[in-house]
């Protein structure tokens, strides 16, 4: 009976770390879909206009963007990446490799 005593307290204690985990996920995901529309509107006008463009244009072009969503009050991720928002980190990772 300890046994099992002592392995429902290891399990409270797991899923109470678990819940931890869970709650700073939670405001992470509030903090990105508050910023979905203005991220959204980046990854749009970066897929529609700059594919024939060399990247120093594409730089100029993702700076007007920015300021531009800033002076409309548009919320969006302050370390923006087209290419982590459209694939993901681990994606966008093994393309520069």
């Amino acid at each position: 009976m300890q046994s099992k005593i002592d392995r429902g307290e290891k399990l409270v204690s797991g899923l109470a770390d678990e819940k931890a985990r869970w709650v700073d996920q939670l405001v992470d995901l509030d903090i990105n879909f508050n910023n979905l529309i203005g991220d959204c509107l980046l990854a749009a006008a970066f897929m529609s206009y700059c594919g024939p463009f060399p990247s120093d244009f594409r730089n100029v072009l993702n700076k007007d963007w920015l300021r531009k969503i800033k002076d409309e009050g548009i919320p969006y991720s302050k370390g923006f990446e087209f290419a982590e928002f459209l694939a993901g980190k681990a994606l966008a990772r093994e393309w520069q490799q």
